[in-house]
């Protein structure tokens, strides 16, 4: 056998991958930072903080010139020269009620002596108490921000034509409150309007106090905009970042600070943050390395492992990496598979086996070929034990072929048909009909839950099944998801009729029954045998397993589910599935009844019922398309095994302490 050359494994490479992909972008982000320096994060502090007071100021300015656009414009209206005049208080008032939105609140028409002679302003007493104020200052600048309660007042002065006065316009200047946010530069930083005199108009006034005299006095009496990279504070010391720019229509200025500690907080945080990231990409690394373990190499190891079993090679690694390693198997199995023809060669009587279906404890189901009558089979081969011999043995055989036989005259469309029944030297096979399909358990296991309008149809073929062997004297004993086959052409069959009652002969004691956890009922449990009665009930465990997803007394053991099937307590479908029709809720929790005589009479009766509800509300049976695999009640993940009853021994413990044994 060609042996493939060893490598690093399948788990070191993709470790390696994942670091090559998740440090690459994570140590170029680190180099950047590096190159990131203290005197670079302070050049990008001060130009932040010119660009917010340039922002800042251009926003005031067009505020400003906004306004004193309004201004001029009704300046020059000739009606104004007479102050007094009914034409010109209509012109002030038409302008207020025009500009009211803009946040004007009042028109002043001021004489050339500086006494007030007209003036239009809101009704409102805040408006009239607020203009007031601005009017009380005398003639001066052009224009003027005084401080007001909730937010301050601007009043811009321009001059009426043909020297009659002054215009002054009123008006709110929330927008430059809020224009000098700070919120964007972050945290500690202040943004503040000076005057000439360097009064605080928005601010604190001793924060401006703490701005170095030189820098507001250039402002203010240069105009010009710049930035101070380090100054030191005269109220506590610390040392800031400042910027100024100045709002030349009203000769004022927009001062910005922030403390140096700031910037370098940053600093310390970038490179915080950097190792965080080397970290945090460490840590994904080696989570990844582990899901990529758990998701993709321990699986394909374990398809190394089991096709190196199938393949008939040698337990262990085998050399190589876990890639060379399937294709060392993959190889062997090649050739294997060139022998695959030797199976044709097994036989079971005059049945040619052409593959394996499924095995469980009782037998193992094989498909075949009938070569005389030219069709296809299922062969269920039935364990017995080796032990028994002669007329006993003889007796169970010749059991196991009149059950065959009886069965076999059904010819049931529900009821899967039996064929032949042959002794061999290690039990008994019987060969049946070979459905092409799934069974029902597949259908359920695979996280299906089957609407009400399926598993009434369904119900009404087991029922039919079940009345017409109950009628002929066939108890089934093992009603299971796994012994209803789901044919791809629509047909429902249920299987191993007689075979469950001939194993149930066999019981290694008398105080154990043979059946499939879960699907047993109760009295059967209690030692007390089992009867029509336990069909209907496993039936009612079964579509109820429809219905909800899970059986009705399911548990993580054997022994718990045999415990709630004796005294747990059983949710209505309903309440789980809001859909299921009343009568099928009723009949299912009627059918699952610990009591035998609650249950109803017979299957017969039971399928009636159901064809009833079917036709009632019009449903038929709509298979959803499944996986094509011939099946025979193959392995079932619930499977059929010896189960302990509660029938009482004298020589045993449970008897003196009046408890019954699971």
């Amino acid at each position: 056998m060609r042996r493939w050359p060893r490598g690093p494994g399948l788990l070191t490479r993709l470790a390696l991958a994942l670091a090559l992909v998740g440090l690459l972008p994570v140590g170029f982000a680190v180099r950047t930072l590096i190159g990131i320096n203290h005197t670079t994060l302070i050049e990008q502090a001060e130009s932040m903080h010119l660009v917010a007071a340039r922002t800042t100021a251009r926003q005031i300015e067009q505020f400003l010139d906004s306004r004193q656009a309004l201004a001029v414009s009704l300046a020059s209206d000739g009606a104004l020269a007479q102050s007094r005049s009914a034409e010109a208080q209509q012109a002030l008032t038409r302008s207020l009620t025009a500009w009211h939105g803009l946040g004007v609140e009042g028109l002043v028409v001021v004489s050339p002596e500086g006494e007030e002679a007209v003036r239009a302003q809101l009704a409102d007493p805040l408006a009239r108490r607020r203009v007031t104020e601005a009017v009380a200052p005398p003639p001066g600048d052009d224009v003027l921000l005084i401080p007001s309660d909730g937010s301050p007042l601007v009043r811009l002065q321009a001059e009426l034509t043909a020297g009659a006065g002054l215009l002054w316009l009123i008006c709110d200047g929330a927008e430059i409150g809020r224009a000098l946010n700070a919120y964007e530069l972050g945290e500690q930083a202040d943004l503040m309007l000076v005057d000439a005199g360097r009064r605080a108009l928005i601010g604190e006034q001793q924060l401006i106090d703490d701005f170095p005299q030189q820098i507001v006095d250039e402002v203010v009496s240069t105009g010009l905009s710049g930035v101070k990279p380090d100054f030191v504070s005269r109220l506590d010391g610390r040392q800031f970042i400042g910027a100024w720019v100045t709002v030349p229509q009203a000769n004022w200025a927009v001062l910005s600070r922030q403390p140096l500690e700031v910037a370098r907080r940053v600093e310390r945080q970038m490179w915080r943050q950097s190792r965080w990231a080397v970290g945090g990409a460490l840590a994904l690394i080696v989570l990844a390395s582990v899901f990529a373990y758990l998701s993709v190499v321990r699986p394909i190891r374990q398809v190394a492992a089991a096709q190196r079993r199938l393949a008939g090679l040698p337990a262990g690694g085998g050399g190589g990496s876990e890639i060379g390693q399937l294709r060392a198997a993959f190889e062997a199995l090649e050739r294997r598979l060139s022998d695959q023809e030797r199976l044709d060669e097994v036989f079971l009587g005059r049945y040619q086996v052409s593959d394996v279906i499924g095995s469980g404890a009782m037998g193992t189901v094989f498909k075949g070929w009938d070569p005389k009558l030219k069709r296809p089979v299922a062969l269920k081969t039935v364990r017995l034990d080796t032990k028994l011999k002669g007329r006993h043995r003889l007796e169970l055989v010749e059991r196991l072929l009149s059950e065959a036989v009886t069965v076999a005259r059904f010819n049931h469309p529900n009821i899967v048909g039996v064929f032949d029944v042959e002794d061999h030297p290690d039990g008994a096979y019987v060969a049946m009909e070979l459905v092409d399909g799934s069974s029902l358990e597949k259908v359920i296991w695979r996280g299906k839950r089957m609407a009400p309008a399926q598993v009434v149809p369904l119900g009404v073929a087991i029922a039919r099944a079940l009345a017409a062997a109950h009628q002929r004297g066939i108890v089934h004993r093992d009603i299971k998801p796994a012994n209803v086959l789901l044919g791809t052409d629509g047909s429902i069959k249920v299987a191993d009729f007689g075979i469950s009652e001939l194993l149930s002969s066999l019981a290694p004691s008398d105080d154990v029954v043979f059946g499939t956890p879960g699907f047993v009922p109760p009295e059967t449990l209690r030692g007390k045998g089992y009867d029509q009665a336990g069909d209907l009930f496993s039936m009612g465990a079964v579509l109820y397993a429809c219905l909800v997803g899970r059986p009705p007394f399911d548990g993580k053991s054997v022994k718990e589910v045999i415990r709630r099937t004796l005294f747990g307590v059983v949710e209505r479908p309903s309440k789980l599935v809001p859909d299921v029709p009343p009568e099928l809720d009723e009949l299912i929790m009627s059918l699952l009844s610990r009591e035998q005589e609650k249950r109803p009479s017979d299957a017969a009766r039971v399928a009636e019922q159901l064809e009833e509800l079917a036709r009632r509300h019009g449903l038929r049976w709509q298979q959803e398309p499944t996986p094509v695999e011939p099946t025979a009640a193959a392995e079932s993940r619930h499977e059929s095994r010896w189960l302990p009853t509660t029938r009482l021994r004298k020589d045993r413990p449970a008897a003196r302490s009046g408890r019954p044994a699971t």
